[in-house]
């Protein structure tokens, strides 16, 4: 019981450096191709399902406009497409903010714009607007998404194939957006239901 109880402690002391990345769950469908030349993508049509997940941390803004907020920061996107999985672990990505952007939108952008494996991005990544302008106050990064929110909820993937340079231009539709516990959140719940376990409870 005693290393129950140190290893509870020790948890508890890990949570502040690991609650600042959210990690979201997405899937849809795609609804545009624009472009998939030689079958760059290998075999996307319309209506094929897609989910993935993807991550950032709460970083200071690169702006100083308090109603737009750009958080360039090493983060993660992984989607699963048919027989393709896109990974972009790691690497530098771009989230914008928006409140009342343009016609009092507010907007939620998180973009990859580099190269990766096999592909080269163009725009990589979520788009989710709200025209009413309801959504945000500020240029804030969220720590929480709620897709009922926008009007607007878009996945982009475009760029080109490495080396030969064949172009990509597909979007979906992100049907559902769900965020994905901590590892903390996890392990404190099964280490709660051992110690109650233990008790007999």
């Amino acid at each position: 019981m005693k290393v129950l109880i140190f290893l509870f402690i020790l948890l508890l002391s890990a949570i502040p450096a690991m609650a600042n990345t959210v990690v979201f769950e997405f899937s849809g469908f795609i609804d545009t191709i624009n472009s998939n030349e030689n079958n760059a993508l290998g075999n996307v049509y319309l209506n094929q399902p897609f989910n993935g997940w993807f991550s950032y941390s709460s970083v200071p803004d690169q702006t100083s406009n308090p109603d737009y907020g750009v958080y360039v920061q090493d983060a993660s996107i992984s989607t699963t497409l048919g027989a393709l999985a896109l990974n972009y672990l790691d690497d530098q990505i771009y989230v914008t903010v928006a409140n009342d952007y343009t016609d009092g939108e507010d907007r939620f952008w998180f973009g990859v714009d580099a190269s990766n494996g096999d592909f080269s991005f163009t725009n990589y990544g979520i788009h989710l607007d709200d025209s009413t302008g309801m959504v945000y106050n500020t240029g804030v990064l969220p720590m929480s998404i709620d897709l009922a929110d926008f009007d607007s909820t878009r996945f982009l993937l475009k760029g080109y194939a490495l080396p030969d340079g064949d172009w990509f231009d597909v979007e979906g539709e992100i049907t559902n957006i769900t965020a994905v516990p901590e590892p903390a959140t996890f392990l404190l719940l099964g280490l709660g239901w051992v110690v109650l376990r233990k008790k007999g409870l």
